[in-house]
């Protein structure tokens, strides 16, 4: 019994230290695939555990995920190192529906032009909207690392005032759909 209580003490003790570790250097604290109810390190199977979490910014994303497991056998998630990241936003063709949103790029539907997929920021992607909502729509944006553009030459064309504009090459479409996207509408709306 005693030894059982020794390493309750000794897991909520870890589990405390890497939470107050997350939260010290502003690092995110997410749910981890324990959460789910899958057994965890204390051989306890768990609910999905309530977390605390601090707000995440858009600009950085988990590049390694971790978890703990408390004394009372519920598993928590923290990011052990976080990396910058750069939010791209699109507007596709409206024939399109939602298919980019929720099956990623398809190199199939850029065989024309430089074959390319042109993201932008948020202000050259509103601009682009504005000038094209007769054909373009459906408005989605993806979290990238910024380690994945520079280690990919990903080019950047600069517009007018604070617009950018992220050019991403066929060939890196498969890579490229695994980052996070979500909706995203232009105009706010």
């Amino acid at each position: 019994m005693l030894a059982v209580r020794a390493r309750q003490l000794l897991v909520l003790l870890a589990a405390l230290m890497a939470v107050a570790l997350a939260a010290g250097a502003g690092l995110a604290v997410a749910p981890a695939a324990h959460a789910s109810g899958a057994q965890n390190r204390v051989r306890a199977s768990t609910p999905a555990a309530q977390l605390l979490a601090r707000a995440t910014t858009s600009r950085s994303a988990c590049s390694r995920p971790g978890f703990t497991v408390s004394a009372v056998g519920l598993a928590s998630g923290f990011c052990v190192a976080t990396e910058d990241a750069t939010t791209l936003y699109r507007v596709q063709p409206l024939s399109k529906a939602s298919s980019e949103l929720n099956d990623g790029l398809d190199p199939a539907d850029f065989d024309e032009g430089d074959q390319s997929a042109h993201f932008g920021n948020e202000e050259r992607t509103e601009d682009f909207y504005n000038n094209h909502s007769d054909t373009h729509g459906n408005g989605y944006q993806v979290e990238v690392p910024n380690s994945w553009l520079r280690d990919n030459n990903i080019e950047t064309w600069e517009g007018t005032g604070d617009e950018l504009e992220y050019v991403i090459p066929r060939d890196l479409f498969g890579e490229f759909n695994q980052f996070p996207r979500g909706s995203w509408a232009p105009g706010g709306s």
